[in-house]
């Protein structure tokens, strides 16, 4: 069986590029006939891109390219999970002509992030087309059960189709360098305030920036939060107000590594209740605990109640001092072990490529 995961960006995200990077190290590991790729308006560094010829400025000849690209490469592909677009005509189209076996695969709940981000008639065009390309395809993939069962329900044609839950992983195949006990005790003894680390490529509604900020107007304590990703002018000037925040802007990954290495503590998303999203299977909470440090959010997420490296709850900067000075000297090598059985790709990929050829 041949499988390609394929999806469309015109400025793909760090994030989704790293699953399928991390996606393709995994089913070569594995020896499985599969392709990870996503379509761009822009080269990438990496190997799971392809660079479109037709720029992205025009979002209909874009995404034509797109699946005249597609079906031409499915010829020879027996699966193809496709990474759900919004109000994309085009898609429809193609998931009833394309001839293959395709399983659309979501990451968030559409229509209610729309409403919060995007324009009235963008949403609505959304309602229409969204229940319809669910009702055409034969199986529908979802980060967590929550997106699985909402897919599920907004089909036009409830009948008997092949669905799964596929979380965000990370691969353990890169060598990790944990900060070792004496790090920790140095930078403590430099540094007695709790060190965060918030990740995000753009900081949205439900990342929970401006949320945390205005928590922090009201807590007088020490803390230093280390902010990496891409900030609007207005998140700027607000962070500007409070030194105990500390804009990085984008970085590279082995900055981020080296930030990791000093923090006692990664946050996630802090306010994914603004899009009607009580878990997240966050690919930071992954990165994170890949590494060691453990995660405070306002989510829950895919793993299990008792794990003690991951709390969530609301934005409380008391309790968040509180939990990332608890774990300030966790060893991070066994942190890191522990966390694997529940984030490791190459697992999450077996589990999916099993299940597909059950149905194939």
């Amino acid at each position: 069986m041949k499988v390609i995961h394929t999806g469309i960006q015109s400025e793909p995200a760090i994030g989704v590029l790293r699953q399928l990077e991390a996606e393709t190290q995994s089913s070569e590991k594995l020896g499985l006939d599969w392709i990870s790729v996503l379509y761009t308006g822009i080269d990438v560094p990496g190997r799971v891109h392809e660079r479109s010829s037709v720029s992205s400025d025009k979002r209909f000849p874009f995404r034509l390219a797109y699946y005249r690209w597609l079906y031409k490469k499915t010829r020879d592909i027996d699966v193809i999970l496709l990474r759900y677009s919004v109000y994309d005509p085009l898609q429809m189209l193609f998931v009833l002509l394309c001839g293959r076996k395709v399983y659309t695969v979501h990451h968030t709940l559409e229509v209610p992030e729309l409403t919060l981000s995007s324009s009235k008639a963008k949403t609505l065009i959304e309602k229409i087309l969204g229940p319809i390309t669910l009702s055409l395809a034969d199986g529908i993939i979802a980060v967590l059960p929550d997106i699985l069962d909402y897919e599920m329900q907004r089909r036009l044609i409830k009948r008997d189709i092949p669905h799964k839950v596929y979380t965000n992983g990370v691969d353990y195949y890169a060598k990790i360098n944990f900060p070792t006990a004496d790090d920790r005790k140095k930078k403590e003894a430099e540094s007695p305030a709790p060190e965060f680390l918030f990740v995000s490529s753009k900081f949205q509604p439900w990342q929970g920036l401006e949320d945390m900020f205005n928590a922090a107007s009201n807590y007088q304590g020490d803390f230093i939060c280390h902010m990496v990703g891409e900030l609007t002018s207005e998140q700027a000037e607000l962070l500007k107000g409070d030194k105990r925040f500390v804009a990085h802007g984008l970085v590279q990954k082995d900055k981020i590594s080296e930030l990791i290495a000093i923090s006692d503590m990664g946050i996630s998303n802090l306010s994914a209740h603004k899009k009607d999203m009580q878990n997240v299977p966050a690919l930071k909470v992954r990165e994170y605990l890949m590494e060691g440090l453990a995660v405070y959010a306002g989510h829950g997420d895919m793993l299990p109640d008792d794990f003690k490296y991951y709390k969530h709850g609301p934005i409380d900067l008391q309790v968040m001092c509180e939990f990332a000075l608890e774990h300030r000297h966790n060893d991070r090598p066994a942190v890191s072990e522990i966390s694997r059985p529940h984030i490791e790709k190459e697992t999450l990929l077996k589990d999916l490529h099993a299940f597909l050829l059950d149905h194939e």
